[in-house]
């Protein structure tokens, strides 16, 4: 006949008598009515390992939030430099070393990513790996104290009743329990704090290797940041001297007679100007004005003008006019105008031709507006052969070309 213990059922009977023991033993233990095997040592080991555990958790659970911002400030690192990138024109200085940087970037992020979690994240879940198997142990290590301390009850009360029989029977259940749970009380004694001492070198290598891949990826971080310093220092600097500044396009007044042709003088930044080219730019420049004085009192014919320009860079010269007879009577009045100008007000140009303005910061007026001609805030802000003027008909304020007024 087979042994109950080899059926299912036999075996699910002896696992309910057993947990039916442990549980009527557990209530004697605390109702006071059975005593408790203690191993204070024990316990202290326990304690320890719990401590343990909850220590390598919250390890677990920085160190994952931890890769995941780094994985969030890798990507934001990768949109700003793309950004950077796209908005960095092809002229600048540097264009190309900034592409080589943004990949360096991203190759740095990388590696230091891969480091976190292979020499970081993965120790931590093996090292917590061991820490379930451990749990069990202890578990069943309590298990076995109970049943050591139930099968001792159990021989004390046969050894009460003096049945030789029972007795002879507890006594070999109790040297089985004790046996069992000496061997592992004792496996556990060695293994606990074994356990316990390793988690000294395991956190010194951990985070020895967490703070050397840090400072590597910091530091080539920072070479890549100090080139990309020095490529946006030399920007800068090259932007100051204008090497990108964009150069206003020259106003140009059209005149429909054949008579007069058109004269550009030439820009005072030209190395090879002569004196002689200045001094005919000069002349050319008088003679003009003269002309359109002239027009002005004869009531400026539309049809009749001829076409010049003047850059803005380029001062023109502004004759001094010869005084005719009632030369007298125009001083007096210019001096009684000039008694009149509000404050602030230098003097008063009038248009003698239509302009457009080029940019936000020009004036744009018709022939004959009167505009109000104001002092610079900053005098360096000032080109040669420009004024910055209020036009009295809007109050609109701007730059306008000098040559394209007449003074009042």
């Amino acid at each position: 006949m087979a042994d109950k213990s080899d059926s299912p059922w036999g075996r699910k009977s002896i696992v309910i008598q057993k947990q039916f023991f442990r549980s009527k033993e557990k209530v004697l233990q605390k109702l006071g009515k059975s005593d408790e095997t203690k191993d204070e040592i024990f316990e202290c080991y326990t304690q320890n390992f719990s401590q343990q555990q909850a220590v390598a958790a919250k390890l677990a659970k920085e160190v994952k939030n931890y890769l995941g911002c780094c994985k969030a400030m890798s990507s934001a690192s990768s949109s700003l430099y793309e950004t950077l990138e796209s908005i960095y024109e092809e002229e600048w200085e540097g264009q190309s070393e900034l592409a080589n940087i943004k990949e360096t970037l991203g190759l740095l992020w990388d590696d230091y990513q891969r480091k976190l979690l292979d020499q970081i994240f993965n120790p931590i879940i093996r090292y917590q790996s061991k820490f379930p198997d451990m749990k069990k142990k202890v578990d069943k290590r309590g298990r076995k104290l109970i049943d050591y301390d139930s099968s001792r009850h159990a021989l004390e009360a046969a050894k009460g009743k003096k049945d030789e029989t029972r007795t002879a029977k507890a006594q070999e259940t109790y040297a089985e329990k004790k046996k069992n749970y000496e061997d592992i009380n004792n496996e556990l004694h060695e293994e606990l704090p074994s356990l316990y001492d390793s988690r000294i070198p395991f956190y010194a290598q951990t985070f020895q290797q967490l703070y050397s891949a840090e400072t590597t990826f910091h530091e080539e971080v920072a070479k890549a940041m100090s080139q990309l310093s020095d490529i946006m220092a030399t920007l800068n600097k090259e932007a100051q001297t204008g090497n990108y500044s964009i150069k206003k396009k020259i106003p140009t007044i059209h005149r429909d007679n054949n008579s007069s042709s058109s004269h550009v003088p030439p820009s005072p930044n030209s190395s090879e100007r002569s004196q002689t080219s200045l001094e005919q730019s000069e002349q050319r420049g008088i003679e003009q004005v003269q002309e359109e004085v002239r027009e002005e009192e004869d009531e400026d014919d539309d049809n009749q003008a001829a076409e010049y320009q003047v850059p803005r860079s380029t001062p023109v010269v502004a004759p001094r006019l010869s005084v005719t007879d009632n030369s007298a009577d125009n001083s007096e009045e210019t001096s009684k105008q000039n008694d009149e100008l509000p404050p602030g007000v230098l003097y008063r140009v009038k248009a003698l031709h239509e302009y457009t303005c080029l940019d936000s910061d020009e004036l744009s007026f018709t022939k004959g507006e009167i505009i109000s001609v104001i002092a610079y805030d900053d005098p360096e802000d000032q080109d040669e052969g420009w004024l910055l003027g209020i036009k009295e008909s809007d109050n609109s304020r701007g730059v306008f070309p000098e040559n394209f007024t007449m003074r009042i």
